[in-house]
């Protein structure tokens, strides 16, 4: 495995390439590329730091230089056998032909943000406060002196504020309530998420776009002046944060689930990986943290950090009791406590988004996102009447805790796929319902067994029917294999076969559950396919005499990228 890092990533803030071996074999081939690297270097005076760590029955090495680009050409080309004579010309036509080195050498030296554009422009800092300089201007304007360019931009206002937020639950949800709120303020947004890049109100690429590249697209748009950065645990490991200075960095939330993934064996590696996020905050930046107990202790030396919850709890109080700022819900009210006086924010009540206080985690993700943007904009009263308007529903938080009215039965539909998220929305089911809970559970192929059959043992908790359905990208697994441990889960608690219906078809699932519902009866579907899901719901209510939903929403896209992810898998 080869992977390249630029700028924050989990060996610090350098730049370099990551190669990974997990056989013997592998091991013994890593070790050669390492020595035919040094030689190669050393011809071309390259200073390369090389570090070696031996993991496990892994072997991690971690080239760090500058121009990782070029350190990554000379890797490739040795793994592709080229001859080393072959090689170190490539490398020095390289080196001739890059007319952004000396700039991207100043911008490192000056801890100014750095963005190729393309392979004829630059960017020196982000969105519309951003200075782009082209391959002519740099040659022909300022001579390739980079004293020249710096006396231009020395004065000026180069970055505009970030927003990064990660996490196992919740963080596609919160950034797009910061995002919102922030266009609702006048401000020119740009997001980077689970369900693509939006520069304000405009859709410019779908998907899922949560890692190094989709966080560049967004801070190299001239029109946005406050990026909006969702940051998943693969983007981080793949390549690394992609920006600089933060303003709010927020962990959301982490979970077990994610253990055994991308060779993570525990908790804390998992926080390892996503407190990442926390090392790249600008000196008046801010940490925003839920109060877990591994997450306050990996922190409590920082004095930037604001702890939420649900409640005041233990950790809460201490933070509070230390001069710090925490913020929880209390008799109803969201509460900011700054070294022990409360002020009280708005009342859950008063807030659709979050049910009107029935949804505990979007209550947490409002929360979260009024101290993200209060840091930005300041004036909490102007955010509080926003807030006051949102509405968690397709248009708004599209997948995630979405409630459809039949006239008589409701089907709540959720992105959910881990115990935490689980647990939430049938809560919310169990609040919203007078008669059955019916639950249509799948899981993701490529948890661990004990994490997969943990979700069919909170569906029999709350569930009087389930039908155990399968997502079409299997992960892994063969069909039928995620839906045996999930019911294997149901049967552990003692919860009647009878009552169990495996469907592993999406469309089936969700049409049968659909015609048999009653008046009263709550359905949850927990699927992250709506190209599947949406048609089979608009074809029934088309039938029964209800208007379509969500006509106007792309799902399109969601169809292609499952459709390869599918294809990818099988292959």
């Amino acid at each position: 495995m080869v992977r390249v890092l630029e700028g924050r990533n989990l060996f610090g803030k350098d730049n370099g390439v990551y190669l990974r071996a997990n056989k013997d074999v592998d091991k013994s081939e890593i070790f050669k590329i390492i020595k035919s690297y040094k030689s190669i270097e050393e011809d071309l005076n390259l200073h390369s730091y090389i570090e070696i760590f031996e993991k496990n029955e892994a072997v991690e090495v971690f080239i760090r230089n500058k121009n990782v680009n070029l350190c990554n050409l000379i890797i490739s080309s040795i793994i592709n056998n080229l001859d080393q004579y072959d090689i170190l010309e490539k490398a020095k036509n390289s080196m001739c032909n890059d007319w952004s080195k000396k700039i991207k050498e100043l911008a490192d030296d000056k801890n100014i943000s750095f963005v190729k554009i393309n392979e004829d422009e630059v960017n020196l800092g982000y969105g519309e406060n951003s200075f782009v300089i082209t391959k002519k201007d740099y040659i022909n304007k300022y001579n390739e002196d980079n004293l020249r360019v710096f006396d231009e931009i020395k004065e000026k206002i180069l970055n505009i504020p970030i927003i990064s937020v990660t996490g196992t639950n919740g963080k596609t949800t919160t950034v797009r309530l910061i995002h919102k709120i922030l266009l609702s303020l006048g401000y020119k947004s740009g997001l980077a998420s689970t369900g693509g890049i939006y520069i304000g109100d405009k859709s410019i690429k779908h998907g899922d776009t949560t890692g190094f590249y989709s966080a560049r697209e967004v801070l190299k748009n001239k029109n946005v002046n406050v990026a909006v950065l969702e940051t998943a645990r693969g983007g981080i490991l793949k390549k690394g944060l992609g920006y600089k200075n933060a303003k709010v960095a927020i962990i959301t939330s982490v979970s077990e689930d994610h253990i055994g993934m991308e060779n993570i064996k525990s908790v804390d590696d998992l926080i390892r990986i996503k407190s990442l996020i926390a090392e790249e905050v600008d000196q008046d930046g801010i940490v925003v943290i839920k109060s877990i107990p591994a997450l306050v202790e990996r922190f409590k030396k920082k004095s930037n950090v604001i702890l939420f919850n649900d409640f005041e709890d233990s950790l809460i109080k201490e933070h509070i009791e230390r001069g710090n700022t925490a913020y929880y819900v209390k008799d109803d009210y969201i509460v900011k406590n700054s070294g022990g006086i409360e002020e009280r924010i708005i009342s859950v009540k008063e807030v659709p988004f979050a049910f009107y206080g029935i949804s505990k985690s979007n209550t947490r993700n409002i929360m979260v996102a009024m101290i993200a943007v209060e840091h930005i904009d300041k004036d909490i009263s102007n955010i509080i009447n926003v807030v006051k308007r949102l509405e968690c529903n397709i248009d708004t938080n599209l997948g995630r805790q979405n409630i459809i009215d039949f006239n008589g039965f409701k089907m709540i539909i959720d992105y959910g796929h881990n115990s935490e998220a689980f647990k939430e929305v049938f809560s919310i089911a169990n609040s919203i319902g007078n008669k059955k809970i019916v639950g249509l559970i799948t899981a993701a192929g490529d948890r661990e067994d004990i994490y997969i059959k943990e979700l069919g043992s909170i569906a029999a908790r709350f569930c009087d029917e389930i039908i155990i359905k399968e997502q079409p990208d299997l992960r892994g697994r063969s069909k039928g294999e995620t839906a045996t441990l999930l019911k294997e889960g149901v049967l552990y608690t003692g919860y009647d076969e009878k009552n169990i219906k495996i469907i592993l078809e999406e469309e089936e699932a969700v049409l049968y559950a659909l015609k048999n519902a009653n008046s009263g009866d709550v359905i949850v579907s927990f699927s992250q396919f709506l190209y599947l899901t949406f048609p089979v719901i608009n074809k029934f209510r088309s039938e029964i005499g209800l208007e379509k939903i969500g006509v106007n929403i792309e799902l399109v896209h969601w169809q292609l990228i499952c459709y390869m992810i599918f294809n990818i898998a099988n292959v």
